[in-house]
């Protein structure tokens, strides 16, 4: 059941999954299995907020959260944290999502789970961006960073570098063409041409401010031209593409 439950939420059919992942549920409580509780309720979770239920996703999360705790799961007691670090924030319950961030990496740190680590410090770095502490954001990123090359996270990096919006704001230029950069080398590596387009956009935006105006002409064509070659006619339209602001997830 939990399979067939995965494979319709593959397939965007939220309520089979979730009668799926129901049933599953109601399965392993009846039999006492607490490790496969926890799995069903994770994904019931991700489905309720999929489907805009925020009370009832929060409240699958945490029992996720309990269950893998008193099982000693330690790396999936993590992961359930930042899913319910992931819905608060959506929800604008910012020190909520910080409590649950700040679980899960020191849960990520004990059982030594750099990647996760690293992911989750990005997640950080966006919550502190959204709220204006951009000292922190900058700590979070960077600590980041330095991790995902350390181990060799190429989309890890590729994702935190559009942490660097608030240096631009800031007009630090300096150091956010240092993140744009960063994010064209990390594209361009793993063959990300659409995240290429969307970094090559968010420089010329920068140049523009700079008052460079060749240099921010031709990140624009850049980007343009790469629109045009894995034909997105939306981003092509729009012309000048901002930074990309999406916040990495465990769900």
């Amino acid at each position: 059941l939990g399979n067939l439950g995965v494979l319709h939420l593959e397939q965007g059919r939220l309520g089979e999954a979730g009668r799926c992942f129901t049933e599953a549920l109601a399965a392993c409580r009846e039999v006492g299995d607490r490790r496969s509780e926890a799995v069903n309720l994770t994904n019931l979770g991700i489905i309720h907020a999929q489907a805009g239920q925020p009370a009832e996703a929060k409240r699958a999360f945490e029992g996720a959260v309990a269950a893998h705790r008193e099982i000693g799961s330690r790396r999936y007691e993590a992961g359930a944290l930042q899913n319910l670090g992931v819905l608060m924030l959506e929800l604008g319950q910012v020190d909520e999502a910080f409590a649950a961030y700040t679980a899960s990496l020191a849960t990520y740190r004990a059982v030594h789970a750099r990647l996760n680590e690293g992911r989750v410090l990005t997640n950080l770095g966006c919550l502190h961006q959204s709220v204006g502490r951009t000292d922190e954001a900058r700590r979070s990123y960077e600590g980041a960073l330095a991790l995902q090359r350390d181990i060799g996270d190429r989309r890890g990096q590729g994702l935190t570098s559009k942490g660097s919006d608030p240096l631009a704001e800031q007009g630090e230029s300096r150091e956010a063409r240092a993140c744009f950069d960063q994010s064209l080398d990390t594209s361009r590596s793993v063959g990300d041409r659409r995240t290429e387009a969307n970094a090559l956009a968010s420089l010329g935006t920068l140049l523009l401010e700079d008052g460079d105006l060749p240099g921010a002409e031709a990140s624009y064509h850049a980007s343009l031209e790469i629109h045009r070659e894995v034909a997105e006619p939306s981003a092509i339209a729009i012309g000048r593409i901002g930074a990309a602001t999406g916040e990495p997830s465990a769900m």
